[in-house]
């Protein structure tokens, strides 16, 4: 998903409006001039990067022995 904020009316959204969608659509407003990339177009999603710091964080527990 890609954010785009929006430089001209465009049904259902107004100017400075900001919204997330997939990349071929984003890149269509953003070639119309309807609107501008938030973040460079080749910057990972902000779901992407979630993810990716999540799988870097050490998820393990340790168990304790009964006595």
């Amino acid at each position: 998903m890609k954010r785009i904020k929006f430089l001209k009316s465009h049904t259902p959204y107004n100017v400075n409006e900001v919204a997330g969608f997939a990349p071929n659509v984003a890149r269509k407003l953003v070639d119309q001039g309807i609107a501008e990339f938030i973040e460079p177009e080749d910057a990972p999603s902000q779901n992407k990067a979630i993810t990716d710091q999540a799988d870097k964080t050490d998820t393990k527990t340790t168990s304790k022995k009964s006595k």
